[in-house]
């Protein structure tokens, strides 16, 4: 496993974690509201990785990811 974190557009640091072979087809986790990458557990994820190369984000405001600084409304 290893994470690694990208800044969104409006600078927002969003992190994940990636499991398996890199050169494996890949599978995105995305978890429901008020979860994290961290709900899929690691039984699952490691059975994922023998794989694929999974790629398990963290939302905007949820586990290790910041919340957007000016809120989620992005209305004008």
């Amino acid at each position: 496993m290893t994470v690694h974190q990208v800044r969104g557009a409006d600078g927002t640091r969003i992190v994940y974690r990636t499991f398996g072979d890199p050169s494996s087809r890949p599978l995105v986790l995305l978890h429901g509201w008020a979860q994290s990458s961290h709900c899929w557990g690691d039984p699952l994820l490691e059975d994922l990785a023998a794989r694929y190369r999974v790629i398990a984000v963290d939302l905007r405001g949820h586990g290790c990811s910041a919340a957007p600084a000016d809120g989620y409304d992005d209305r004008a």
